[in-house]
């Protein structure tokens, strides 16, 4: 089984995102998404998924002041938002990023892709393996 994560804006993903989004759902045969349970992104995905029968998996913020409470399949407790965004990463076989610019130091979306980059490149003892990023840029530019 085939585990995704997403990581995104709270502004949501662009209709190019979106489409790349279900494109590396397909091409990977996700089975299960991890989200963040946030507005934007997050639920964004998780609506777009389930329509296929893919599970999803709800890592919500402590702070729920962005959080989307979406009905997924499984809800896990609350964390605070770098520890939840690390639990995704470490459950993922594949990562999708989109974020709504180029990297930048405080954001949310680019320190999940930082970490699961670095994960990638001396895995974690908790990680099943070694994780897939790609992150896809506004105009729907997809990198690995």
């Amino acid at each position: 089984m085939t585990h995704g994560a997403i990581t995104g804006s709270r502004k949501g993903m662009t209709k190019a995102q979106y489409y790349g989004f279900l494109y590396l759902c397909a091409l990977h045969k996700i089975k299960t998404l991890h989200h963040g349970d946030c507005i934007g992104s997050d639920v964004q995905a998780a609506d777009g998924v389930e329509v296929d029968g893919i599970e999803t998996v709800a890592h919500p913020p402590t702070d729920p002041k962005h959080r989307a409470w979406h009905k997924s399949t499984h809800v896990l407790p609350v964390k605070p938002y770098l520890d939840r965004n690390r639990d995704i990463v470490l459950e993922a076989d594949v990562l999708i990023a989109t974020p709504d610019g180029p990297e930048r130091q405080r954001s949310g979306t680019w320190s999940t892709v930082r970490y699961a980059q670095l994960v990638s490149r001396r895995p974690h003892r908790k990680q099943r393996a070694s994780v897939k990023v790609y992150v896809i840029m506004p105009d729907g530019e997809i990198t690995s």
